[in-house]
């Protein structure tokens, strides 16, 4: 076990330890070590110099502020004992986004290696989270100013902690929650809506790592929560990481979401099969009574959906083809705003004789439908027998 400290300025003058995660190797889990979980404090008067703390500190003498919202970081398994190469810029770009306190729990210690211990550490893990959460409400915190993000194992870790807290805690957002061990368990044992006042899920790798039933009040399905673009083909030098790539997604969305201005929207659907079929295009009958937004918008104050009955939401979808008469199709396009024309491939694999085609109308309109900001626009009556066709935009009639 290894521990990397540097000494840096903060608060002025005050010279101060700054933290780092530990590392951990065979030897620490032939010798069963205890879990060694430390706690590390970045806010905006440190960022870039995590602060020491345990359950036991003055929290006084830290950075730390009970006045501002508390964002618990919770990594998962560690296969290789190896601090997670995303958690610094999920760290920073939170507290680029807003004031708060954000805490990583580091346990690389008890998480590495061996899957089932790693699990069952996580109820010894969850207990000392709460001890600390504790110790935070002490020192001006309220139950409802944290929110807690867990990826992977670490979400069924923060479903423990709120379950402790009887589902008083404000937020848990889970990065595609693991679903080896999970998938069968009950709601005791994983994350579930009951654990936060607001529960969200963001699913990725549903059909390998990750649990695939909602587990939230929104669960967000990234292109169906399954395999997602550029984790297709494996990299012979680089395998683990295709291995997770999947399932590592969900991360990487939730901190371009945080980073980036563009919101991330999400349909209310039965299934990612009736989204990409245009099944699904508003957000006005669902309770919400808008469409959810993954990144750090606030919980919404009412209409969350029930426990008992949690809502799926879908965003970032491939076309498909059709043969209806009629045919709706979601398709993902960065600049709406920018679409003046349109190019078509006709697709056959009967070569031999062309079949003339006519569109009467092909009408383009940007997600949700009830979102009047930007009017539909159209081609009207496209009749073409050639492979390729080419057409500019106008206003619908």
């Amino acid at each position: 076990m290894k521990k990397n400290f540097v000494c840096f300025a903060v608060n002025g003058n005050i010279s101060q330890n700054c933290s780092d995660f530990q590392t951990s190797s065979w030897r620490n889990i032939l010798q069963r070590l205890d879990l060694n979980v430390q706690f590390m404090l970045l806010t905006r008067r440190n960022p870039d110099c995590a602060q020491p703390i345990n359950v036991n500190n003055d929290f006084q003498s830290s950075n730390f502020n009970g006045s501002l919202p508390t964002k618990l970081i919770l990594h998962g398994y560690r296969m290789m004992g190896s601090k997670p190469s995303w958690v610094d810029t999920l760290a920073k770009e939170l507290i680029s986004a807003m004031d708060v306190n954000v805490v990583i729990v580091d346990w690389i210690i008890g998480s590495t290696a061996v899957y089932h211990s790693a699990v069952r550490n996580s109820a010894l893990l969850g207990h000392k989270i709460s001890t600390l959460i504790t110790n935070f409400i002490a020192h001006g915190s309220t139950k409802d100013s944290f929110h807690l993000i867990g990826i992977s194992l670490g979400a069924h870790v923060a479903g423990i902690v709120g379950h402790i807290f009887k589902g008083k805690l404000g937020q848990i957002t889970g990065l595609d929650p693991a679903g080896p061990k999970f998938s069968k368990a009950s709601v005791n044992e994983r994350l579930d809506p009951s654990d936060a006042i607001f529960v969200e899920a963001i699913h990725s790798d549903s059909d390998c790592f990750g649990i695939s039933q909602p587990v939230g009040h929104i669960d967000f399905y990234l292109n169906g929560g399954k395999d997602q673009p550029g984790c297709a083909r494996p990299i012979l030098s680089s395998v683990y990481k295709y291995l997770i790539c999947d399932h590592i997604r969900a991360v990487f969305l939730y901190i371009s979401s945080i980073k980036n201005h563009c919101p991330l929207i999400a349909f209310p659907c039965q299934s990612y099969e009736h989204f990409t079929n245009g099944e699904c295009t508003d957000c006005y009958n669902h309770s919400l009574q808008r469409c959810p937004r993954i990144g750090t918008e606030e919980p919404p104050a009412a209409g969350i959906p029930s426990a008992e009955r949690p809502s799926s939401f879908y965003l970032y979808c491939p076309n498909k083809q059709s043969s209806e008469r009629t045919v709706r199709k979601i398709i993902s396009y960065a600049r709406f705003g920018n679409m003046n024309a349109i190019t078509i491939e006709l697709l056959s694999s009967w070569r031999r004789k062309r079949h003339t085609i006519h569109i009467a109308e092909l009408r383009v309109r940007e997600l949700p439908l009830n979102d009047r900001e930007r009017p539909p626009r159209c081609i009207n009556n496209i009749v073409t027998d050639e492979k390729l066709f080419f057409g500019q935009f106008v206003n619908c009639l």
